[in-house]
């Protein structure tokens, strides 16, 4: 999959377990899987899956929560 920042080759990363306060309860979110742009220019390597993973982090804390 290419950056949609910069078009050059990305690769499939996982962010390490996070655990965090939300909304007054710790959650721990678990292998989010992002892309990283690699090329060392890219002013946004990892903009092309902030949205993507940020929805799948998301997901992971609504069911704690509930």
């Amino acid at each position: 999959m290419k950056c949609s920042y910069c078009g050059c080759q990305t690769e499939e990363r996982i962010f390490s377990d996070r655990t965090f306060e939300f909304w007054g309860q710790m959650v721990t979110t678990t292998g989010i899987k992002y892309r990283h742009c690699l090329n060392p220019d890219c002013p946004e390597p990892d903009w092309i899956s902030a949205k993507e993973g940020l929805k799948e982090e998301e997901e992971q804390i609504k069911a704690q929560l509930h």
